[in-house]
């Protein structure tokens, strides 16, 4: 994880985010808004590589967002 990190532009200010899907939204910090948006464009790319440690890492530190954004 601390290797992804350090390739991930990691902003400053925490962030309302919206599941297209639901309507639903939660807020989250700049480290795991880093992490989602990663998520998502790795996604969209095919590229499932971290896919499972990024999951994990939301489901240990944020399970509200993990249910709300990506379950």
């Amino acid at each position: 994880m601390e290797e992804l990190l350090k390739e991930l532009s990691i902003g400053t200010q925490s962030r309302l985010v919206e599941n297209p899907f639901t309507g639903r939204s939660t807020k989250l910090n700049p480290k795991e808004l880093a992490l989602y948006d990663y998520l998502r464009g790795a996604e969209i790319e095919g590229d499932f590589k971290h896919s499972g440690m990024i999951k994990d890492y939301f489901l240990d530190n944020n399970p509200n967002a993990y249910m709300i954004l990506i379950d």
